[in-house]
């Protein structure tokens, strides 16, 4: 029974990478569909960390589809789930992810909140992950740019 449930963790974790793989070659449909496939079944097999990521992966696929509402919904609840998880730097990532949405339609004051919150997480931790800092920083300058007055 335990190796059922891990073959099937496997497959399931194979989907997900499978779906990001689609995501950047433009076929993002496929990989929304393929990441909503997996969802219930990282739910009902508890697996928290990999349910984040697709969570969070839902909310990229999304806003690449236009679909803003939504994608914002699925990095709120990725945000929660990361941080359940105890995993601060990926919920500061789905933090960026999110103000990044808000930024680029045009909501550069909800967008500052959103990088506070990840700049709090992220600051908080001994060794920030570069590559989160580095989105913070272009983050930052961009929300900075956009409120600028004139």
């Amino acid at each position: 029974m335990l190796a059922d449930a891990g073959d099937e963790i496997n497959a399931a974790r194979s989907r997900v990478i499978l779906g990001v793989v689609l995501h950047g070659k433009g076929q993002t449909e496929q990989a929304l569909t393929m990441h909503r496939e997996v969802e219930p079944l990282l739910r009902r097999l508890s697996d928290r960390p990999w349910l984040a990521r697709v969570v969070n992966n839902q909310g990229v696929f999304l806003a690449t589809l236009g679909q803003t509402a939504e994608a914002a919904q699925a990095y709120e609840e990725a945000v929660e789930l990361h941080l359940v998880n105890a995993d601060h730097s990926l919920a500061a990532s789905s933090l960026l992810n999110w103000a990044e949405l808000l930024l680029d339609h045009g909501q550069a004051t909800e967008a500052r909140t959103r990088l506070e919150q990840a700049e709090e997480l992220l600051f908080a931790l001994p060794s920030p992950p570069a590559w989160v800092v580095q989105t913070y920083e272009i983050l930052t300058r961009r929300i900075a740019e956009a409120t600028q007055p004139g």
